[in-house]
């Protein structure tokens, strides 16, 4: 008895796993307690022998409520009361603000001396050993153009970009601190901004200044102490652009129009399909089942953690988690999630681009924007509060692509997945009918991973759609992308299986299985086809696509993500 208390006063140390003992104070049901008799001569085993005794407390029907109900009567009490929209109005004006002064990204010093170094990309290790060294071996392209990462509140720093401009023709400005806005009107161009610092990682950058250019040897990398102005260290080799020629059947727009954004303030009753987060399980056992297929994992039921002194040790619980919205738009800067918000804070960005109608829909291409947000519905709303399995972020906007300097650059993001050119052929394309397949009856193949199954291929990880079919194909493509881009930019972690039993971990090549999407803007698609509401990662449009555009305002749409 003392060791079952124990073990219950261990469960109890942190609330992220769900525990169940054997032991009861109050139990619902009779206890039942076994004897075993000492076996006789002719008896080769012993015979347990069943005692029922009284219940050790009073006797109560269940009376737990649905839990979708559940969910759906918190919210309601949340909007009645006005405290969903005072939240979301400060999360508004909170984003607002961090556009216009981004997160500085951590780690980086102010450069004292030059260092070189020779670029190199970023292969995920976590490929197959054949794929791996194959990956190591494909050779770098030149990059497309130079990359001056600074210090946007550094003078200085602003100064040397400024002469920088005149020996590197096209070269980007990519802020690591700063107001992105007040640096592109001094220097009178377009600049960027490393958002969490996931540029910084992909090329090896330690301090600020640093340029990125094509050097003799091919695309280096080098870190500055002092401004620099035009020397022959630069100019060794002219820059060789290998510009994709998709890129010139598309005009940009220098700013939106005003008035061109539209859009719907999120609404978690009637926008969120909340039977998606089912099945939900408990130590494997399935305590709510789900319509959608539920992925195997190497998960145990049983799981031990620890965190400095305190150990947990109970029964894995898994569901779906609402903790993402990714946003498609035509228009730079226009936020449909927010209400059709447009936060144009002076800094041009490509605007939406598409080929016109030819024969064979399939030879389309088209270019968009994404924005990606934290939205942890569950921990947001308070609708789960006794268990740390859910991620405990606020609602926020994480990520932009109007200031990321390689979404609209197919070249330079070799350097982010490599691994692409081993797939760009005939063989792998027609795997992904395989994929296909798999992710609209069931879940899609993991293996697959260069795949988006119906929508396309996952690579390479920009805005550009090289196969348009129609909106939703396109968007959802884009989502899928955009989802392996973060994984591999260090920025999207996993939490499923093993590994993720105590805490979620890095995982550059994400498992299309544990994610899923649902439309919520233009239209929402809660209308459950086929008795769903969400699919998985790559599962054909053709289920739900009906009447989701239209020609005025209905191509940007806002996708929920759950993991």
């Amino acid at each position: 008895m003392n060791l079952t208390r124990a073990i219950l006063s261990t469960c109890a140390v942190a609330s992220s796993i769900v525990c169940i003992s054997a032991y009861s104070v109050a139990s619902s049901e009779p206890s039942v307690k076994f004897t075993v008799a000492k076996p006789s001569s002719q008896e080769s085993a012993p015979k347990p022998k069943m005692e029922i005794l009284e219940p050790l407390g009073p006797l109560h029907d269940i009376a737990e409520p649905d839990i979708l109900e559940a969910f759906k009567s918190r919210v309601g009490a949340m909007k009645a009361s006005g405290e969903y929209d005072r939240r979301f109005n400060q999360n508004k004006d909170r984003i607002a603000r961090e556009l216009e002064h981004p997160t500085p990204v951590a780690g980086l010093k102010k450069a004292t001396e030059i260092r070189v170094w020779e670029l190199s990309a970023s292969v995920p290790e976590t490929l197959p050993e054949s794929l791996l060294r194959q990956a190591q071996s494909v050779s770098m392209p030149h990059l497309s153009r130079s990359l001056l990462f600074i210090d946007g509140k550094d003078a200085k720093s602003i100064g040397t970009a400024q002469k920088l401009y005149q020996s590197q023709k096209g070269m980007r400005v990519v802020l690591v601190n700063g107001t992105p806005a007040e640096v592109s009107e001094k220097l009178h161009r377009r600049v960027f901004f490393d958002q969490g610092g996931a540029l910084v990682r992909v090329f090896g950058i330690e301090a600020v200044p640093a340029l990125l250019f094509n050097g003799p040897e091919g695309p280096t990398g080098t870190e500055f102490a002092r401004p620099i102005v035009r020397t022959p260290f630069f100019d060794a080799t002219a820059m060789k652009r290998s510009l994709l020629t998709l890129l010139l059947s598309f005009c940009f727009a220098a700013s939106a129009s005003a008035g061109n954004c539209k859009g719907r303030i999120i609404n978690p009753i009637t926008d969120v399909c909340w039977s998606c987060v089912f099945p939900i399980k408990l130590g494997g056992v399935t305590l709510s089942s789900g319509k959608n297929a539920d992925p195997e994992t190497d998960a145990n039921r049983l799981c031990l953690c620890a965190s400095g002194a305190n150990i947990t040790v109970g029964l894995n619980m898994s569901f779906w988690e609402p903790l993402r919205t990714a946003e498609v738009v035509r228009t730079p800067y226009c936020f449909p999630s927010l209400g059709g918000m447009e936060l144009n804070v002076g800094i041009r960005a490509p605007a939406h681009g598409r080929t016109p109608n030819k024969s064979t829909s399939a030879q389309r291409s088209s270019f968009y924007q994404v924005h990606w947000y934290f939205t942890p519905w569950l921990f947001i709303l308070e609708v789960l509060l006794d268990t740390k399995c859910l991620e405990q972020s606020a609602w926020d906007l994480a990520y932009m692509t109007e200031l990321d300097p390689l979404w609209d650059d197919s070249v330079t993001t070799f350097f982010l997945n490599p691994d692409a050119s081993l797939f760009a052929n005939p063989a792998a394309a027609a795997a992904c009918a395989a994929d296909c397949v798999a992710a609209t009856s069931s879940l899609p193949v993991s293996e697959l991973y260069w795949c988006a199954g119906c929508h396309g291929g996952i690579f390479p990880l920009t805005g550009w759609v090289g196969s348009h079919v129609h909106f939703p194909q396109a968007s959802s493509l884009l989502v899928a992308r955009f989802t392996m881009k973060l994984h591999r930019s260090g920025l999207q972690w996993a939490a499923y299986g093993e590994k993720g039993q105590c805490g979620p971990y890095l995982e550059p090549i994400m498992d299309k299985r544990v994610y899923r999407t649902q439309m919520m803007y233009p239209s929402r698609t809660t209308g459950k086809q086929d008795g769903r509401c969400c699919y998985p990662m790559g599962a054909s449009t053709s289920l739900w696509h009906s009447g989701k555009t239209w020609a005025s305002g209905g191509e940007d749409a806002a996708y929920l993500i759950y993991r």
